[in-house]
């Protein structure tokens, strides 16, 4: 079945087959629906799976919003966070005012740049200040009150003249002496700021060794509170291995106990019944028990040391006397050890009969 164009509906062959939007067509049929202009996979648009232009694509319409209080405030943060209206502020505002904060950091900066600045330096205010205080003194002179000038004060002299700032004249009035008071002042108020400034740079110093030493201990205390942390989850790792060994002892302890009064029982049963091969023997080499014929009991005394291998079997040593030996297998007997009181299988090699 061949393919078909989605536009001229024709054959779609391999070598000019154009697949877009879901659909096959010609390259020569990708057009677009409104100017029919050629389009390739770059220049087109899609809308409802057709191909456009750029000039032709359908746009969506504006359609009537209610106007609602969410929506006035989408809007009126949309115009707060409008580029446009920034710019149009900015450019309205430009070089007319700048907007400095006035915090304590800005008061600072100020008032260090007034003390280094060169009036404060050369004592232009503290000389501009002196002059006016001279001025008043002389116009209260003036008026008839007693002035305070010094008695070294050469006569004829006015207060606040040119000479007093001259460097050539050899005597020099108080301006000139005012002027380099102010300016030792100054020289001496560098030198506390200076001293001033080298004291904070320490004091900083000092609470940076502070911080780094606090910062260290801290770190040493976390080490070691995890160390502790550790050591504890150890301890009680091992208590809990130690107390679950102690109670798996317990159990095989019990379990024990209880097999041996069940060979007790069993052994008593068998003693009082007078069938040897009913105790519960779990070897297979009892299986003839019953087989055996009934016989009276007698009296071996033991040659050789034995240890019982099995729960059904009695230990004695060299010299013991075993009573009540009744034969229950090919080697085997069934007695009591006289010197312990207890009875079971005893091998029928290691006993030899007394006369």
């Amino acid at each position: 079945m061949s393919k078909s164009c989605s536009r001229c509906d024709k054959a779609v062959y391999p070598t000019e087959e154009l697949k877009c939007l879901d659909k096959l067509w010609h390259k020569t049929c990708f057009k677009c629906q409104t100017c029919s202009m050629t389009l390739n996979m770059k220049t087109y648009k899609g809308f409802n799976k057709l191909p456009y232009c750029e000039a032709h694509i359908p746009k969506a319409k504006a359609t009537t919003v209610v106007e609602t209080p969410e929506m006035r405030r989408l809007a009126e943060n949309t115009k707060l966070q409008s580029q446009v209206q920034y710019h149009a502020d900015f450019e309205k505002a430009k070089g007319k005012f700048t907007q400095v904060a006035d915090d304590p950091e800005t008061l600072r900066i100020k008032a260090n740049s007034k003390i280094i600045s060169n009036v404060s330096y050369h004592g232009e205010l503290e000389k501009k200040a002196a002059m006016e205080q001279k001025r008043t003194l002389t116009s209260d002179e003036a008026n008839g009150h007693e002035s305070s000038v010094p008695a070294n004060q050469p006569q004829g002299r006015r207060i606040g003249s040119i000479n007093d700032y001259d460097p050539v004249n050899e005597n020099h009035g108080q301006q000139s002496q005012g002027y380099r008071g102010s300016t030792q002042q100054a020289t001496q108020y560098v030198q506390q700021q200076q001293t001033q400034q080298q004291k904070l740079q320490q004091y900083y110093q000092q609470q940076q060794r502070q911080h780094a030493l606090h910062v260290q201990q801290q770190q040493q205390a976390m080490q070691q509170q995890q160390a502790m942390q550790q050591q504890q989850a150890l301890q009680q790792q091992q208590a809990m291995q130690q107390q679950q060994a102690m109670q798996q002892q317990q159990a095989m302890q019990q379990q024990q106990a209880m097999q041996q009064q069940a060979l007790r029982h069993q052994q008593t049963a068998t003693q009082q019944s007078g069938y040897p091969g009913s105790a519960g023997i779990s070897s297979g080499y009892h299986q003839a028990a019953n087989t055996q014929p009934r016989s009276s009991g007698r009296s071996y005394r033991a040659m050789y040391d034995y240890d019982a291998d099995d729960d059904d079997e009695v230990s004695f040593r060299d010299g013991d006397v075993i009573v009540d030996c009744k034969p229950i297998d090919e080697g085997w007997m069934m007695g009591t050890v006289l010197r312990t009181g207890r009875s079971g299988m005893v091998p029928a090699n290691y006993i030899e009969p007394i006369n």
